[in-house]
């Protein structure tokens, strides 16, 4: 502590004699420096005496924090140090986590996903908007079975599915990913095209592929396609999920698309109001432990 006064004295007193120009005039307690002598502007900058009052001033105040700091631990036990540590790791765990596979669509035997992680709930099948097909094919896939349909021709069709984030919980959205083939046989050839949708509770759709992405229509499967928003999270996610996988440019409208393998990443974290009980609750029990052991401590003097 004295080590980091005695910084913070040097660190005022380096500041107040390092100025870059020579002072041209003086008024009150501030001198007058040229800023950039080109144009003509000035800057005003304290005297190194008010750097110096103003040194003293912080380290006192330092120094006073340091000793009420240190009589307030004296009167803490090794209880509430414990409550205190455990609502700060719950706190620590609950902001910094990475990014984890929250839902996943294989399409093995049902449209509904196969995987959804903790506090998601309330997914509907994976279907699309405007299709004469849409199921699944057991002999395709990548690995099979994979989900199809027709209807690529027009803009409006896309793939569609939806998941609801528990009550006290919000989503930071890190990407989703898919794998994809677009059929090219006997003169069926299927979008040329994709874009990656999302919304919430009923708001407008946003792209998070950054717009219409290019599309092979070879009749290969291509793994992983993703939309990540431009590699930036989305974070405050509650309530109704929407996501959409729009198809465009078939030849025809009974061309195939086909997916599989559809996966969305994020955290599942409180809501800062959440949070704010924890740290409350926490605050509540260390202030229960102080208030004890003053009244022990008094009571033994």
């Amino acid at each position: 502590m004295r080590r980091t006064i005695l910084f913070c004295v040097v660190l005022f007193l380096t500041a107040s004699a390092t100025a870059s120009a020579e002072p041209i005039s003086i008024v009150g307690n501030h001198y007058f420096q040229p800023d950039e002598i080109g144009n003509g502007r000035i800057m005003i900058v304290p005297k190194p005496s008010t750097f110096v009052l103003l040194a003293a001033g912080v380290a006192g105040l330092m120094f006073l924090a340091w000793r009420r700091w240190q009589q307030t631990i004296m009167l803490l036990n090794r209880q509430a140090l414990t409550v205190v540590a455990c609502f700060l790791c719950v706190f620590i765990c609950a902001t910094s986590v990475s990014a984890e596979r929250i839902a996943q669509f294989e399409f093995n035997s049902t449209l509904l996903p196969n995987i959804t992680s903790d506090h998601i709930s309330g997914a509907i099948s994976y279907g699309t908007s405007s299709s004469i097909t849409a199921t699944i094919d057991l002999s395709e896939g990548h690995p099979s079975p994979a989900f199809f349909s027709d209807g690529w021709r027009f803009i409006e069709n896309y793939a569609y599915f939806s998941f609801d984030i528990e009550n006290g919980y919000s989503l930071t959205l890190d990407r989703l990913e898919f794998d994809s083939k677009s059929e090219n046989y006997a003169g069926f050839i299927g979008p040329n095209s994709y874009n990656v949708k999302y919304r919430t509770n009923g708001s407008s759709f946003t792209s998070i592929s950054g717009g219409w992405k290019s599309l092979s229509a070879n009749n290969s499967w291509y793994a992983d396609r993703t939309a990540d928003n431009g590699g930036s999270p989305i974070s405050g996610l509650t309530g109704t999920i929407d996501f959409r996988i729009y198809g465009f440019g078939a030849s025809s409208p009974f061309s195939y698309w086909f997916h599989d393998e559809v996966e969305v990443f994020g955290t599942v974290v409180p809501e800062p109001a959440t949070m704010s009980l924890l740290m409350v609750g926490g605050l509540c029990v260390l202030g229960y432990y102080y208030r004890r052991q003053h009244c022990i401590r008094a009571g033994q003097a």
